[in-house]
């Protein structure tokens, strides 16, 4: 036995430089506690049945989380342990962290967008153009969710001479692509709306999953009324968003992008008219001096 023993400081770097050797691994747990520090940063705990892992994600790394996450959900971290000389405590590092079974979930879009891709459903070509001034709006959601109230605000302010339809839809959990394309379909039939918009608040990539499933863009390729999305956060993108006529970051900014403001077109409206009257005036001026 050798008779050299490690300073603590010592040890404790030969351990975080055995971590380093290794690429960042997953983990995946249920979140058992949760603190966002003043700095930013957020430190919080996952565990089993039988094991508890301390782990922290730097205020850096946030900005790429996708969602909120709360005590009692079950996450997946990638990252990279680290032994803190200060306190002696393990913690693990996240560089990433998603809803336990988002990696298998995120495959399946892949797969999917490959697959429409290659059958043209998300060609530029094929799109429908989106009318300036639109007389009426259908709205396809959830008549309880946050978008509607997003959406009615900004048109309310934007463009209060639009007529708006909702077509409600459950927007969320098993069955909701089959409502939605339905909705879509109901839409159509009526043949009421200038422009459909397909909106949703945010949420994870398991919550919008209803949005990226086939027989939800067959209905977006296949309506004859143009349609936009407005699904999740800006950096949300799904499957409908590919195949919509338009893709707004967010239901307001599909709102937005729905309707011409009516300032904007009394503006150009007065504008015609004073052109219209400079040009009789004219006109006039030059049919009297002929006639003198």
């Amino acid at each position: 036995m050798s008779d050299k023993a490690f300073s603590v400081t010592q040890f404790v770097d030969i351990v975080n430089l055995s971590f380093e050797q290794f690429e960042s691994v997953a983990v995946e747990g249920e979140i058992s506690s949760s603190t966002k520090a003043s700095s930013g940063h957020w430190y919080f705990s996952i565990k089993d049945e039988e094991a508890v892992l301390s782990c922290a994600m730097f205020r850096g790394k946030l900005y790429s989380v996708r969602g909120v996450f709360k005590v009692g959900d079950k996450v997946r971290v990638t990252g990279k342990p680290n032994l803190y000389p200060g306190s002696g405590k393990l913690t693990f590092i996240c560089s990433k962290i998603e809803a336990a079974g988002e990696g298998k979930l995120y495959e399946l879009f892949l797969r999917l967008k490959n697959e429409l891709a290659a059958l043209g459903w998300f060609d530029q070509n094929r799109k429908k153009l989106i009318p300036r001034v639109p007389r009426t709006i259908g709205i396809i959601t959830s008549r309880t969710g946050a978008a509607l109230q997003d959406v009615m605000n900004r048109l309310r302010e934007r463009a209060p001479y639009v007529r708006v339809l909702l077509y409600h839809t459950a927007v969320q959990g098993k069955g909701a692509e089959a409502e939605i394309a339905q909705r879509i379909n109901k839409a159509n039939t009526d043949n009421k709306a200038d422009v459909l918009l397909l909106v949703r608040g945010g949420g994870s990539l398991e919550d919008l999953w209803c949005f990226n499933e086939k027989i939800v863009a067959e209905a977006i390729v296949n309506s004859h009324i143009p349609i936009i999305s407005g699904i999740g956060h800006e950096t949300d993108t799904t499957i409908a968003d590919f195949a919509a006529d338009f893709r707004a970051p967010t239901p307001t900014g599909a709102a937005e992008a729905a309707a011409e403001k009516q300032s904007v077109l009394f503006y150009e409206i007065d504008s015609a008219w004073n052109l219209f009257h400079r040009s009789f005036e004219n006109q006039f001026t030059s049919a009297s001096r002929r006639g003198k």
